[in-house]
């Protein structure tokens, strides 16, 4: 296209199509697996956590329960229940903690970073926390009495673990000072906050009362990347003791920011109900989730939807609003947590009494469900999920946390059997219910860049760096006013540094690889007016628990005083946190001043089936089987029609560009025996079927596989892996749809598990991205303007289906020579005759061989940029 404005405009228009259409692709969530845990009693789940290998920890209250479900160990009335789940969901054990005295109900839990676990529950006159070993033996106990002499605690907000292995807990009390509970203050008003800080052996570090003239009632505290705290709750309030600001409603949401000592740094009354949940996100902002039944007015604007709403509130690191979201269905929905996604995203989860309506697009299952929302970074809602049986089914305020994988998980209690989109009965009572969401296709995650001991910045080149933050240990920065720093033109990046004996970095980032650049300047030793150099500041830098940089020396690395330097490095991330470390070498300081964190090109992507079906051959030739649990294979051999099997399955991959590798899996086994059968994988050009309509009748045929696209399956039940990357290849070049046929020419029956089977291991394509070409190239210490690299646009053949020649329009992003080769689906090359070069353009009429068969083959184009793979049909 030789006018550039016009294929500008239509490279736009393209790009704001592919960014609709995955809109319209991921509006659902998938769920993975659900599982319903319990016994003869009644389970009520309180808290999920997951371990590092990816196991879930379920923590709650059994009561009244014997020996039956999945319950090993009889109930003496109420009692702590633990549980483990592999990470595919099924039970690897359960257990119960002894109760103190009488019953004993579970609050919350969480795991600690030595193995083991703290509760938070009551007995029947006191709260009290229990820490758990590794093992699940006590290691120590705090109670708290409910005294009215002394004054009366309402229930725990929360408790969680801090960075130092202690704990922080947010209670409410009223009425004196109680030293032997670790209470040193009086309450001011009537119910204060009341915030404990325990070490991790479970000593009292410190503890404040924190609150207004009314009555000040704590729902959470957790700890902040500064080592500080930052807790919320509900406040009547007017300005006096520690609250700053008026009422703005009557009763009002209260944040209070504390330092790492339990000193109060600041507090923010906001015009609206109590948060049920608060987190900080990964700009240093926090997310607030509560309910309210309130019409807009204060820091609410937006009316009720109908009756009780979720009201998600978007704060910034100093607590004020940048915006909020009311929403509900006809009826009453609950927020009871939040939860920030790696993309930036909020999960919202609660309970509905709410049928199809307003923010709802589900129908109830029951007479009340949980209900999950998911909102952009801004606050657009994305979509929604009613889960539930045919009963009751309740939300809890602590079981919703991202997985490792990059989904999620919810979780809550349920009396239903299996009905709507709950999968297996009840134990008998109430049960622990969990579900388990797949992770979601996304595009690559946005750059983290971070201005090291300094305030935001924007570079010459567009670059923000945040404000320090992330940082843990000694909070110590070293500056210059004034100076030029050399080989930049962002001097100020330079100027400011986090400098101390030892410090690190936790960043939030998505799992798998990241790009990391560590920017450094020496503006000290060697500087005008200061002595030193060369070796005058060694230390080192660990990223990952693995050493990255030892005596490092900014100056001769830079070749001097205030030059600017950096260094880049590739590091794999698997727990979601990005660590790292500098740590004191062999003289003075470690010393950083800017980081950047970049997702690595290349990403990994799991897809589940839009479709997968059987079909069989003889009298079933016309029947559907595709809302079966197994898919079947079974080959022709000696074999009569009506047991033949083939399976298809249809994979969306919406924005897939520059495959690396692709491979399906499937879960199954050899039905028969334990014998070896060879299972292959054949590509389908029409992705017209559907799950419901497709028979042998009218099934598409599909292609021969690749050499690759096939393994031996014998009697082990696992997952099995096929290669398709050249199918896959050339479908993301497409129409971006995937369908492929399973089949096998023995005799024996080969089963695998569908889409509908509960047990959780569904059908998957997995693909590896590469895009490397389309980052904006890297500059090593931001120097002056930076070029921006054209995205490389996918070549364009035609005619297609061709017969003698092709006419290639060769993308922008090839800027040396193309190589070109032609294979067939099998992998077989043929050899093309030489390009013609049109003149004063970028196409390439490129003969195709004489007596070429017809059928599909693939055209591989090679440049020193990049290559790629576009389909050819070769017809008659």
């Amino acid at each position: 296209m030789k006018n550039p404005l016009l294929r500008n405009h239509l490279i736009k228009s393209l790009l704001a199509f592919v960014v609709f259409a995955q809109a319209s692709v991921f509006a659902q969530p998938v769920i993975q697996w659900d599982k319903t845990i319990g016994s003869n009693g009644y389970d009520d789940l309180k808290s999920i956590m997951q371990d590092a290998n990816g196991e879930y920890l379920l923590t709650g209250t059994g009561a009244w329960a014997q020996i039956s479900g999945d319950r090993t160990e009889a109930g003496l009335e109420e009692d702590p229940w633990i549980v483990k789940l592999r990470p595919d969901g099924t039970k690897k054990w359960d257990d119960i903690v002894t109760p103190l005295s009488g019953p004993d109900w579970v609050y919350m839990a969480v795991r600690t970073s030595d193995g083991g676990l703290a509760i938070a529950g009551s007995t029947e006159t006191a709260y009290f926390i229990r820490k758990l070993d590794y093992q699940r033996n006590v290691q120590w106990a705090k109670y708290f009495s409910s005294d009215s002499d002394a004054g009366i605690e309402i229930g725990f907000g929360e408790i969680h673990e801090t960075a130092d292995g202690g704990i922080i807990v947010g209670m409410s009390s009223t009425g004196g000072a109680k030293p032997a509970q670790g209470k040193d203050e009086a309450s001011v008003g009537g119910y204060d906050y009341w915030i404990i800080k325990f070490s991790a052996d479970g000593q009292v570090q410190w503890n404040n009362t924190i609150g207004g003239t009314g009555s000040d009632i704590c729902r959470t505290v957790r700890q902040t990347t500064d080592g500080g705290y930052i807790v919320g709750g509900s406040s009547n309030s007017g300005i006096g003791f520690d609250k700053t600001e008026a009422p703005v409603t009557g009763s009002d949401m209260w944040i209070v920011k504390l330092d790492a000592n339990g000193v109060v740094s600041w507090d923010k009354t906001i015009g609206g109900p109590a948060p049920t949940s608060l987190i900080q996100t990964a700009d240093g902002g926090y997310v607030a989730g509560g309910y309210s039944s309130a019409n807009a007015g204060g820091d609410k604007s937006e009316n009720s939807k109908g009756g009780v709403d979720m009201w998600i509130v978007k704060l910034t690191s100093y607590g004020s609003v940048i915006w909020d979201r009311t929403i509900g269905g006809t009826g009453d929905d609950y927020c009871l947590a939040v939860i920030e996604q790696p993309d930036g995203s909020i999960i919202a989860s609660g309970q509905t009494g709410s049928g199809a309506g307003a923010d709802k697009t589900e129908a109830s299952w029951g007479l009340t469900d949980l209900w999950v929302v998911k909102l952009s970074g801004s606050g657009v809602k994305v979509w929604d999920k009613t889960l539930g049986g045919s009963l009751i089914d309740r939300a809890e305020r602590n079981s919703l946390i991202s997985t490792l994988d990059g989904g999620f998980i919810v979780g809550g209690t349920s009396g239903s059997n299996a009905s709507g989109n709950k999968t297996e009965n009840s134990r008998g009572g109430d049960d622990y219910w969990v579900v388990k969401f797949a992770p979601e296709p996304s595009l690559a995650a946005s750059p983290i860049r971070i201005n090291a001991g300094g305030q935001a910045f924007t570079t010459a080149t567009k670059k923000l760096f945040i404000a320090d933050q992330y940082y843990a240990g000694l909070d110590r920065t070293s500056s210059i006013a004034s100076g030029d720093i050399l080989n930049t033109s962002n001097d100020v990046l330079y100027r400011s540094a986090r400098c101390s004996p030892s410090f690190s970095y936790n960043i939030p980032v998505p799992n798998g690889e990241v790009s990391v650049y560590l920017h450094f300047a020496e503006t000290y030793y060697g500087a005008p007016g200061k002595k030193g150099g060369k070796g005058s500041r060694q230390f080192h830098v660990n990223m990952e628990g693995s050493r990255k940089l030892t005596n490092y020396d900014i100056f001769a690395k830079a070749g001097g005083a205030m030059l600017a330097t950096a260094e880049t490095f590739t590091v794999n991330v698997t727990d979601g946190m990005l660590n790292i470390d500098f740590l004191t070498g062999a003289a003075d300081l470690p010393r950083v001043s800017a980081i950047e964190v970049l997702p690595s090109p290349q990403r990994t992507l799991t897809f589940t089936p839009q479709a997968d079906a059987t079909v069989r051959d003889g009298i079933y030739q016309n029947q559907n089987f595709g809302s079966d649990p197994l898919l079947g294979t079974k080959g022709y051999v000696g074999t009569p029609r009506d047991l033949q099997r083939v399976s298809y399955l249809k994979f969306a991959i919406p924005g897939i560009t520059n495959v690396k590798s692709a491979k399906l899996r499937v879960y199954g086994k050899n039905h028969e025996n334990m014998e070896g059968i060879t299972l292959v994988a054949g590509g389908v050009l029409d992705d017209s079927w559907t799950e419901n309509g497709i028979t042998k009748a009218n099934a598409p045929s599909y292609l021969d596989p690749t050499a690759e696209a096939r393994v031996l399956v014998n009697g082990e039940l696992k997952y099995r892996d096929l290669d398709v990357t050249e199918f896959v290849r050339m479908q993301a070049t497409g129409d971006k749809v995937v369908s492929l046929a399973l089949a096998t020419r023995s005799i024996r029956l080969l089963n695998f598990h569908s889409k509908e089977n509960p047990s959780g291991f569904v059908p998957q394509l997995v693909i590896v991205t590469d895009n490397t070409i389309n980052q904006v190239t890297r500059l090593g210490n931001e120097i002056e303007a930076e070029p921006k690299a054209e995205d490389a646009l996918s070549s364009v053949i035609y005619p297609n289906p061709a017969k003698d020649h092709i006419m290639l329009e060769v993308s922008s992003g090839h800027k040396s020579e193309v190589d070109l080769e032609l294979t067939n689906l099998a992998g077989s090359r043929f050899r093309l005759q030489r390009p013609e070069i049109e003149a004063n353009s970028s196409r390439l009429k490129v003969g195709l061989p004489a007596q070429l068969p017809a059928g599909m083959y693939l055209l591989k184009v090679r440049s020193k940029e990049f290559s790629e793979v576009l389909k050819v049909l070769v017809k008659e």
